[in-house]
This record gives structure tokens, C-alpha cells and sequence, in this order.
């Protein structure tokens, strides 16, 4: 599945998490996507087209939510932009001059592999050293929300980010990488050209000078730079040329045909620096899908699909819901009873009862439990401590495991009083205490 779908299956499944009571999307329009999708592959994208295309038009609140969710991104003309930039660049620093004479040391072949071998060394420790995708906190850029959007809104555009930006980062961070090997494999590719394009309309021919170099060193030097080359693309190297060539003080030279140099530099080019970068910019894509698919995976796409499909799934499961903190005749039990059923399944049947606050560890012990699921009702508004709630779900797992293996104990946060009173930083703290309090007593935490 490519990954423009499944942000689009993020999107949604965002939306639908973070809008238990059905605002945007009602549950029976969900009901019905999953009833039209059920029986199709894959599912969950088949769902999702159906929701769009019934669903979803231009101007739509629902549009205006879902186009919201945005997943960074470089600009196909910015990259564009910087690759013809580096073709540019590399047909520039050819400086052949303006007379009819190329000099084999001051063409920029050592100067380009040095700093290329350099970078590629570098770039292939660090995709081989297995990073599995910490991207570094200079590198977390996302999107700006550029308008001014209601608490619902961003509390959707929030939990998106969340569940997008490990994977999003560390494509983006790949993506980045292979950009810049392509813009050096470009840059070679624009020195070539610069190279035949001067030659096109104007002889050339080959000498070289040197300070550090005699004649014997420079025929040595040039078997070493362009021998793969030479070997690679048959084009021999004309070391007997190499003497003539020569110009010094007082010495008139015989230049050389630059045809056979322009070809070998060319060879060169292509076998060290555009072969190498464009293998790097491959490994550097396929690393980052492969770390970014393992971070996917952490989203528990199963465990959606399964809670889509018990939606619509018969069975009348019976279901016992314990109460803890609430007063009596305050209970919202058509929110509480949505949540559960969009965990458990549509069809399930709830039975209510109450768990007396501050008579907890009486009650967990001559608990009988009649049901095999069970789930224990919080008030998220309370301050969650490991010595009551955190030991009130150990011994009711304890007690229901006993009573009927193979039992599972759920934890269900109301988060709705404690939302009217806290946002930002202390919310997610208070649900984050919640979560750590009672997530190893239970077989889930549901904190919608």
C-alpha cells in the first residue's frame, strides 16, 4: 500500500477516534461503511474510498477536517528547483576557459571524488548501522496550523500528529537523503555535459603543468584516476601521450587529443560518483520505508479493523460495566455505552452496576463475577493513585481470572468533566497518569 493511502487511512481512523459521539461522523454512517466494505480488499482502504466518495465534497466540514490533517512534505518544484541548480552547478565548475586547451590537474575530477567518497562513506554507516528512526529534534518540522480552529479541531489535528509524525519523520529524513545523493549524482552529470557541450563547438586538446608532479608521477597519477573507468568502458588511457603533454617553462608542448580524456573523465564521473550516489539515494528509500512501515505497524491496525467489523457483528456478548465515582442519577451512560460498543462490538449487551467509592477493597473481595469481559468506569476529573484505583483493577483481574479463565478486564476514562476544566499539557498529563495507573491491572485502557 503506498503511503499517500494509508495517511488517508490515518486521517480517518483519527477523525473516528477522536469523535466517540459521532459530531462529524455519525456511528450508524460508520456502521454503514463497514457493512458496504466488509466482505472486500483490502478493507480498510475499501472503507475509506466509500466513506469519500459518499461522504466527502468540496466545502464539506468533514472535507475542511480531513484536508487539516497534513503530513510534511517537500514540493515536487523545490525539488526540481534544487536538482537543476546542481546540474547548473556541475556544468559551471568545468572552467575549461577560452583557449583551445584543457589542463588535466585543474579539471575538478580529484576534487569531486574526494568529497564524494567522503559523504558516501559517511551516508553508507549511517543507513548500515541500523537506525531505526530517532530523527534528530532540529529535524522535527510539521506543518503550522495557519488558522485559528476550535478545541474538537485540534484536539483532531493533535492526535494525528501524534500517530504520523515517527513514520512521517522518518520518511521525510530518507526522502531528504536521496534527494541530496540524486542532486550529487546530477552534479556530476551537469560537469560531463559542460565538458562534451565546450568541446561541441570548439577543438579542445589536453596538456597538464604541475609544481609537485614529474612526468613518471603523472602517468602513475593518471592510471590510478582513470583506470576503473578505463577497464569499465574500454576506452584506453593514452599514457604515451603523457610526456608531450607536458607543459612547462621553456618546453613547447605536442597537446594531446582531448577527446580520450574528455571520455575517460566522463567514465570516471559516471563509475564513482553517479553510480554510487544513485545506489545510496536507493538504500536511503528503501531503509527509511522499511523503519517507517516497523513504526506503522505500532498502530495496531488489526486491532482497528477487529473493532470496526464488531460494529456489525452479531453475537449479544454480555458485558458487565462497573461505575467507580460517580454519583448516582449523574451517569452518562449513552456516552459510556457508545464507547463500548465501539470497542467491543455494536451487538454487545451492557450491564450496569455500581462500585462503591471508598468500599473498594470490600468489594473486590466478595466480587462474583457472572461475565467473562468486564469493564471498570472512571471519572478522569478524580487523581488516579497505584494504592486505590491502581489495586482496585489488580484484584478484580485477579478475581475474574479466577472465576472465569481466560477473562479480560477493561479500564474505560471518561475524559469528558475533565476536558471541560484542562487542555494542553495538563490534560495530557492528568490522562497519562491515568494510563500509567491502571494499564498493568487490565487488559486495556480505554481512554476515548
Amino acid at each position: 500500500m503506498r503511503w499517500k493511502d494509508k495517511w488517508r487511512l490515518l486521517r480517518w481512523r483519527s477523525l473516528e477516534e477522536t469523535d466517540a459521539d459521532g459530531t462529524w461522523l455519525s456511528l450508524e454512517l460508520r456502521r454503514e461503511a463497514t457493512l458496504a466494505a466488509s466482505h472486500r480488499k483490502p478493507f480498510l482502504l475499501e472503507r475509506v474510498d466509500w466513506l469519500e466518495r459518499r461522504y466527502i465534497t468540496p466545502g464539506t466540514t468533514l472535507r475542511r477536517l480531513i484536508d487539516g490533517l497534513r503530513v510534511p512534505h517537500v514540493p515536487g518544484f523545490a525539488c526540481g528547483i534544487g536538482w537543476g541548480l546542481a546540474l547548473v552547478a556541475g556544468y559551471v565548475i568545468t572552467e575549461l576557459g577560452h583557449e583551445p586547451r584543457i589542463n588535466l590537474l585543474a579539471v575538478p575530477l580529484l576534487g569531486i571524488l574526494l568529497w564524494n567518497a567522503v559523504v558516501m562513506l559517511a551516508s553508507l554507516i549511517l543507513e548500515c548501522k541500523g537506525d531505526e528512526g530517532g530523527v534528530p529534534g532540529w529535524f522535527r518540522w510539521w506543518p503550522k496550523d495557519g488558522d485559528k480552529i476550535d478545541a474538537p479541531t485540534q484536539k483532531l489535528r493533535d492526535h494525528f500528529r501524534e500517530r504520523a509524525q515517527p513514520a512521517g519523520m522518518i520518511l521525510l529524513r530518507a526522502r531528504a537523503r536521496a534527494w541530496l545523493h540524486t542532486g550529487a549524482a546530477l552534479l556530476a552529470l551537469g560537469s560531463i555535459g559542460g565538458m562534451y557541450a565546450k568541446g561541441w563547438a570548439k577543438e579542445y586538446r589536453a596538456v597538464w603543468e604541475s609544481t609537485l608532479l614529474d612526468e613518471p608521477t603523472a602517468e602513475t597519477f593518471f592510471t590510478l584516476m582513470y583506470g576503473p573507468a578505463s577497464w569499465v568502458f574500454k576506452v584506453r588511457i593514452p599514457l604515451e601521450e603523457v610526456k608531450p603533454m607536458h607543459r612547462t617553462a621553456g618546453h613547447a608542448e605536442m597537446p594531446s587529443q582531448a577527446l580520450p580524456w574528455i571520455h575517460l573523465y566522463a567514465g570516471t564521473l559516471v563509475l564513482l560518483v553517479m553510480v554510487p550516489r544513485g545506489m545510496l539515494a536507493g538504500l536511503a528509500l528503501w531503509r527509511g520505508g522499511q523503519n517507517a512501515r516497523k513504526v506503522w505497524k505500532t498502530l495496531d491496525w488489526p486491532g482497528y479493523e477487529a473493532r470496526l467489523r464488531r460494529a456489525i457483528e452479531g453475537g449479544g456478548e454480555q458485558v458487565t460495566v462497573l461505575v467507580h465515582g460517580w454519583r448516582s442519577g449523574e451517569e452518562p451512560r449513552d456516552r459510556w455505552s457508545a464507547a463500548i460498543r465501539e470497542r467491543l462490538g455494536g451487538q454487545v449487551r451492557l450491564e450496569f452496576a455500581t462500585l462503591p467509592a471508598g468500599d473498594e477493597d470490600e468489594f473486590a473481595v466478595s466480587w462474583q463475577p457472572a461475565n467473562p469481559t468486564v469493564v471498570v468506569i472512571f471519572n478522569a476529573a478524580a487523581t488516579p493513585e497505584v494504592e486505590v484505583q491502581g489495586d482496585l483493577v489488580r484484584e478484580l483481574q485477579s478475581r475474574l481470572r479466577d472465576h472465569i479463565p481466560g477473562g479480560r478486564l477493561l479500564a474505560l476514562v471518561d475524559t469528558y468533566p475533565l476536558r471541560e476544566r484542562r487542555s494542553g499539557e495538563s490534560l495530557a498529563e492528568r490522562l497519562k497518569l491515568w494510563e500509567n495507573t491502571l494499564r498493568l491491572g487490565t487488559d486495556g485502557v480505554l481512554i476515548p
